[in-house]
């Protein structure tokens, strides 16, 4: 061993840890670690609670929503295949939306950019299993680009004339 690693009488020096790495001695320093936890918490927190104060007044319940021409679900995932959960989630509020005669169509829009991954005819098939009918389903034909919205790309469709 070289000298440097040793502590003079031939044993290994203990490296000792920064102090910012070692457990609060006092009660000063435990009340210290315990105000920076909770603010690490309000931190993460804050951006979800931002968010759903935000979205307050355009999250809605679906016996709620008032009628219209278009309900617009854009894509959350497909699972095998199949719609997400969380897809399927928006999906049923769709169809429920369309059941009660609150909208005359419903606008799917998602990721169809590759062969094997079709968003927006998945949630087409998940919807006719659901009673709507084929023809109240727009589907859009192109993949989704981010930036683009679906109504502005879908501004030439009859369906969509008033998005």
């Amino acid at each position: 061993m070289r000298d440097e690693e040793t502590n003079g009488a031939g044993r290994p020096r203990r490296l000792r840890r920064p102090p910012w790495l070692r457990w609060p001695s006092g009660r000063r320093e435990w009340r210290r670690a315990v105000q920076a936890v909770m603010l690490a918490c309000v931190l993460a927190l804050l951006p979800a609670t931002w968010m759903h104060a935000a979205a307050a007044d355009w999250v809605r319940d679906p016996d709620r929503v008032p009628r219209t021409q278009v309900a617009v679900v854009f894509g959350a995932g497909l699972w095998g295949g199949e719609p997400s959960p969380y897809l399927a989630h928006r999906l049923d509020a769709a169809a429920e939306l369309y059941g009660e005669g609150r909208v005359e169509v419903v606008l799917v829009t998602g990721d169809n950019s590759r062969e094997e991954y079709d968003e927006p005819d998945a949630m087409r098939r998940y919807l006719t299993a659901r009673g709507v009918p084929d023809r109240r389903i727009s589907v859009t034909t192109r993949a989704s680009t981010p930036g683009t919205p679906a109504c502005a790309r879908e501004r030439s469709s009859a369906w969509t004339a008033r998005c």
